[in-house]
Order: C-alpha cells, then sequence, then structure tokens
C-alpha cells in the first residue's frame, strides 16, 4: 500500500480564501456560444437522434470546441471543476437544454447512469412525497460533503429554491495536505479503507456490503484519487457487525472536520455555490430544480465534494507559463475524444519559426508537457518546417541527446527502398509514395469499417501496431512526425494507443504473469514474422548489427514511473524464437496467443486517439508508453509525404551503460 507522504502543491489544492469572488473562475457564455448550440440542435433534431443516441460525433460546435476542451482541461489539469455562467435556460425547452448538457458532456467522456434508476441525466428535486425513501439527490435532505461514483459530475440549474439549495464544494487534495501537515497517523486507516454500503444497487445474489475496503485515499503511479461517502461507510460497518477502532473514527471525523471547515478558517477547503441541495418551497407543479449528468473517463473521479487523479509534487505538473491561461507564450487543450494527448498552440507567435525560438527559450517545458499529457503532443500549423526543414532538428534536439543522424546507421540499407533521408537535413526520413521510394500504405481492413461505421482500432481487425524501432537496443525515446503533404482526410489517419492506462486495466492476475517476461523484436522484412514463417519462408541470414532483441513486457518509464505495455504486432516480433522469451515459439504457440490477448485489450478504442492530418501537423509522441499504426489511404489518386525524426539517449535504468545494437561493424557490406 502506497501512501502519499508529500504535501502536493498543485492547483487542485485550492482553498476558498483563494478566491475573492466567483468572477475568479466564473466562466460567462454569450451569443457565440448560444449559436453554437443552436446549430448543433439543427443536425441533432434533423438526425432524429434522442438523448441516449447521442455521441461526441453528433454534437458538432466548432465555433467553441476548442473553448470546450479548455474547460476540460481545467477539470482534468487544473482546478478540477469550472464554472460556467448564463447557461441559456429561458431560450430552450426543457428537452433541448437536456441535449445541449448532454451533448457538452460528450465532450468530456462517456455518459453513464447515476443509479440504479438507469438515469444518465437525473434531476435534482425533491420526489420525497412521492417517494419517502427517495436517493439523496431526490429528497430535500442536506447533504455531507462526499464524492460521486463517477470521473465527472456536471450540474445545471434550470431554477432557484426560495430557501436553501446552497451547493459546497471541497478540495480532497487540501483535505490530504491537512492530514499530512497535522495527523500524518490518520494516513494509513485512510489509505486502508472501510467496507461501503451499497444502497441496493447490488446485483441479484451480491451482498449489501463490498465484501472488500474502499480506500478513502489511493495513491497509484503517483498520482492521488479520493473515494469518500461517510454516511455509506456508517451503514456498511453496521451491516458487519463492526465497529471503527479509535484510530479509524478519529481519522473519518477529521475528514469531516476539514472539510466542513468555514469559509476563510484556517485550513478551510470549499467555497459555496447555489444549486445542489434539492431546492425547498417551490411550485409541486414545477418540478425543476437541477440536472445533473455523469462521465466515465478523463482520469479523475470527482463530485460536490472533490477529488482528482494528479500528479503529486511540481516536477510532474505543467508549468504555469503554458497552462493554457492568459501569460503563457502558449496553449495546452486536451484531442477531441481521447483521454491523453493535447495540442500545444502558440496564439501570440507568428508561426514555427517564433515557437521553437520560443520552446527553446524554456528547454524543459517541450519534454515536460509530453510526459505530462500521456505521452503525445499536437503542435498544428507548423508550416514553416516545410521550408526550413532544421526548425525540426532544433525542435528534436529539445527532447534528448541523440538524434539519430540515418547516414550513419542501418538506414542507408534501405535508402530509396523503405525511406529515403532529407539531403540537407540527414536526420529526417521522408516517408512517402512518391517514387522512387513508393511505401505503400497499410491495406485497408476487412471489413474496412466497424458496424457503427468507424474506423477499426482493435487488433486483429486493425494490424500494424508498433512503437518505432523496438528491434533496437536502446530504442528510440521519441519521435516527431510531420505532415509536409497529407492525403485528403477521411484516410491516411495515423492511430495512437495508451499502452500505460491499457496496462493499469489489466486484471492483476495478468499483471502478475506477464512480471518480467520479455517480447523479441526483429527487424521487419528478414522472413521471421507471423505472417512469413506460416508461410514457411526461410529466414534471411542476419548480420551482427540485425538480431532479435529482448526488449520487457512490461516497461517502466523513467520519468514518469509508469508501467506500460511495450509490444508490436507481429510484422516487427521475432516468431522464430519469440515472439515471447521462455514460451512455446511460433505463430501458434502460447507465446503468441498471449502476444494477441494483450494487442487486443491495449487497442480497445476507449485506449485509443485517432489523428486526422492537416498540412503542417506536427505529432511528437513518446515510443516508451504508446503504439501506434496507419491506415489506409488511395496512392494511386494521392501523395503523401511525411518526415519523421527520432530521439534517443535519455537517461533510462533498463539499458544504462548499452552500445547502440544497430550500429553496423566497419566491415560490414550490405547484400
Amino acid at each position: 500500500m502506497d501512501i502519499c507522504r508529500t504535501h502536493i502543491d498543485h492547483p487542485s489544492a485550492w482553498r476558498s480564501t483563494d478566491f475573492t469572488s466567483r468572477d475568479d473562475f466564473a466562466i460567462d457564455l454569450g451569443p457565440r456560444h448560444v449559436h453554437a448550440f443552436e446549430r448543433a440542435l439543427e443536425d441533432i433534431r434533423a438526425a432524429g437522434l434522442g438523448l441516449d443516441d447521442i455521441e461526441r460525433r453528433h454534437f458538432e460546435v466548432p465555433g467553441i470546441a476548442g473553448e470546450i476542451a479548455a474547460w476540460f482541461d481545467e477539470v482534468q489539469h487544473g482546478r478540477g471543476f469550472v464554472y460556467l455562467r448564463g447557461f441559456p435556460v429561458d431560450r430552450f425547452s426543457e428537452d433541448e437544454i437536456g441535449i445541449i448538457y448532454w451533448g457538452i458532456g460528450t465532450h468530456m467522456g462517456v455518459g453513464v447512469s447515476q443509479s440504479v434508476l438507469g438515469d444518465r441525466l437525473g434531476h435534482v428535486m425533491d420526489f420525497s412525497a412521492d417517494n419517502p425513501n427517495a436517493r439523496a439527490y431526490r429528497n430535500r435532505q442536506e447533504l455531507d460533503l462526499h464524492t460521486d461514483l463517477s470521473e465527472i459530475v456536471a450540474m445545471l440549474g434550470l431554477s432557484r429554491a426560495k430557501t436553501g439549495g446552497l451547493s459546497r464544494f471541497c478540495s480532497t487534495v487540501t483535505v490530504h495536505n491537512e492530514i499530512l501537515a497535522h495527523h500524518p497517523e490518520y494516513l494509513e486507516p485512510l489509505y486502508r479503507g472501510f467496507p461501503y454500503h451499497r444502497a441496493g444497487e447490488e446485483a441479484s445474489g451480491e451482498d449489501p456490503v463490498t465484501p472488500w475496503n474502499v480506500p478513502v485515499y489511493s495513491y497509484l503511479e503517483g498520482k492521488l484519487s479520493a473515494r469518500y461517502v461517510r454516511g455509506y461507510i456508517t451503514r456498511g460497518m453496521a451491516i458487519l457487525g463492526r465497529e471503527p477502532d479509535a484510530l479509524e473514527l478519529a481519522a473519518l471525523d477529521y475528514v469531516d472536520e476539514v472539510a466542513r471547515r468555514p469559509p476563510g478558517a484556517e485550513g478551510d477547503a470549499h467555497p459555496r455555490h447555489r444549486g445542489d441541495r434539492p431546492p425547498g418551497g417551490e411550485d409541486p407543479h414545477r418540478r425543476r430544480g437541477c440536472l445533473q449528468g455523469v462521465a466515465a473517463g478523463g482520469g479523475l473521479r470527482a463530485g460536490r465534494h472533490r477529488s482528482k487523479d494528479m500528479p503529486t509534487n511540481g516536477d510532474s505538473t505543467p508549468p504555469s507559463s503554458v497552462t493554457g491561461r492568459s501569460g503563457g507564450f502558449c496553449e495546452l487543450v486536451p484531442l477531441p475524444e481521447a483521454f491523453f494527448g493535447a495540442a500545444m498552440r502558440f496564439p501570440a507567435l507568428s508561426g514555427a519559426r517564433e515557437a521553437v525560438a520560443a520552446l527553446e527559450a524554456a528547454p524543459e517545458t517541450l519534454g515536460a508537457e509530453i510526459c505530462a499529457r500521456g505521452g503525445l503532443l499536437l503542435l498544428p500549423e507548423m508550416h514553416e518546417i516545410s521550408d526550413e526543414p532544421e526548425l525540426l532538428l532544433r525542435l528534436s534536439r529539445l527532447l534528448g541527446p541523440e538524434v539519430e543522424d540515418y547516414r550513419n546507421s542501418y538506414a542507408f540499407v534501405n535508402r530509396r527502398n523503405l525511406f529515403d533521408f532529407h539531403d540537407a537535413v540527414p536526420e529526417i526520413i521522408q516517408i512517402t509514395n512518391m517514387p522512387p521510394i513508393g511505401t505503400q500504405p497499410s491495406p485497408l481492413p476487412d471489413p474496412p469499417l466497424t458496424e457503427d461505421g468507424r474506423i477499426p482500432v482493435q487488433h486483429p481487425h486493425r494490424t500494424g501496431w508498433h512503437t518505432d524501432q523496438s528491434f533496437r537496443r536502446p530504442p528510440p525515446d521519441y519521435s516527431l512526425f510531420y505532415a509536409r503533404q497529407p492525403v485528403p482526410r477521411g484516410q491516411g489517419e495515423t492511430l495512437f494507443a495508451d499502452s500505460t492506462r491499457a496496462y493499469a486495466e489489466l486484471p492483476e492476475a495478468m499483471k502478475a504473469r506477464i512480471a518480467g517476461l520479455e517480447g523479441i523484436h526483429v527487424l521487419p522484412g528478414m522472413g521471421r514474422s507471423a505472417k512469413a514463417v506460416r508461410a514457411a519462408e526461410t529466414p534471411k541470414p542476419l548480420a551482427a548489427h540485425q538480431q532479435p532483441q529482448h526488449q520487457p513486457l512490461v516497461r517502466v518509464h523513467p520519468v514518469t514511473g509508469t508501467k506500460s505495455l511495450y509490444l508490436c504486432d507481429g510484422g516487427q516480433m521475432d516468431f522464430v524464437t519469440g515472439p515471447i522469451g521462455g514460451m512455446e515459439p511460433g505463430p501458434d504457440g502460447d507465446g503468441a496467443a498471449l502476444l494477441y490477448d494483450l494487442l487486443h485489450h491495449m487497442t480497445e478504442r476507449r485506449f485509443t486517439y485517432t489523428h486526422e492530418w492537416t498540412e503542417g501537423d506536427l505529432v511528437i509522441y513518446d515510443n516508451r508508453n504508446l503504439l501506434h499504426s496507419g491506415t489506409w489511404y488511395d496512392a494511386d489518386a494521392h501523395i503523401r509525404i511525411m518526415w519523421r525524426t527520432t530521439v534517443r539517449g535519455n537517461a533510462d535504468p533498463t539499458y544504462a551503460g548499452e552500445t547502440h545494437s544497430w550500429v553496423p561493424a566497419a566491415d560490414f557490406k550490405p547484400s
């Protein structure tokens, strides 16, 4: 059981005294937002969609999509909440308000039900006259500070109560800091957790109390999260006939005491706002109070009592100069339909030349942001790189001590075969279908779309998943991929998969099974792929610098300390001796079965992001914790020109002291 014993300095560790008024955190909605909502409503009505049918792709609001992404970023990486003021509730019908409200939520996660009633959009109002046992958000009771079950919660005020109806929000991060500072002995029982009453929502045959303890605080892979509903703990322990011991009781009471401190008191952790408690004193025929929506996704569990998965110290926190607030030289907003990655924009700068110079003036920023955002950054509108390719090299040098010079590696063997390197900047390889190189795109999957009409991403429907140059030791850290001439949108996309999150969501039994195993990676085209072995091809002879390389199946990121799956599809794994060391080799062996099980899991759509290229896009990805795959494009109709650099040489204990496995001997002559 890991316990965070370091004070957390982060925007989510706020106190009410940090704000002079709501104006400090309010975001005012105006005519452009209303116009965007109206256009989206028209499209949804024309498509005949109901609320439960609406997904992110249906609620298109291009004029304000960047703002919604910034709100989401504030929830994810900032203070953990946003306050939108002036929602146009009087302009739309109740059904239309629900659709708009739900549509905004689709930009932040996947909607889930809030209770056994299946209400994904719940009405926070007083139903106690009809049902005296109604859930807390459906009666008049005052609620203690607590967390909700979903990762993100939103509330929209439709009418104000005549009396009461205040909401309180509390930073559980600040509460944790207070416990650490004044009663660190309380941390252990809080991390150990308590049984929870299931509030009548257990499945048939299940116990009414969890058979496991639910931690109040958890600390996993450098991130803190919280789950706290005191009433469920009390009821659960009563049913089990268990009393909290003196230390447990003191710890729970202290959490409540800190959370309830009035605004302005020493150590207080919450502001107040109207609209949470179901309203009282209303016209009983106007049964409208608040709408509450919940979503799964995004890496935090937040309710009215604030909780958040978050960095535990300033080393992992995005620099304040680039958080997207005013005053920084760039802005970061999440990528659409993805729970990792961000777009880095430079609104106050003019083009790639100034952006590169600004990043060079703050040389730690680029690498820190990539790691903080899950290993993926998009820098759009970097068009000047096409005319000044040295800009790409300068950016690459910010990420590590060694940018590969393809004149000095195995690349010369494949020049004008698989790719070519740039004549003026040999650290850039050109990947193109243009003659004489003629690299062909990935084939269309069969069938080309999923049943719901989307691009296939999950293995084995989608093949070609890999991490760059995994057949080398040490493998590269980062790749920078630039769209000099992309093909039209709708084809030629690049898919990315988050192998860190995929590993974290493996069953514990599978984590134990793969611990210590190694994958065997090999240079493609050597007759050792699954397809070649199954076709009984004779493997090509391998020079010393082309030998298969063993890599850990579970790789620890040297910067973040997180664990990730590190493996590739069949074309880049050695099926003659592997693909998994110590297991039955071959495409039908136990090793292949394990490899494909892991690939199938880690390429589930929820772990992936699909990037549609626009000319001038630069995508930087961390090969240590992301896989990627390319999609088909019409190579007969379109020329595609992409530039790539690879960066290595950052400290990594796994490869400490190793020489480059891929550098050919002085007397090596390609056949």
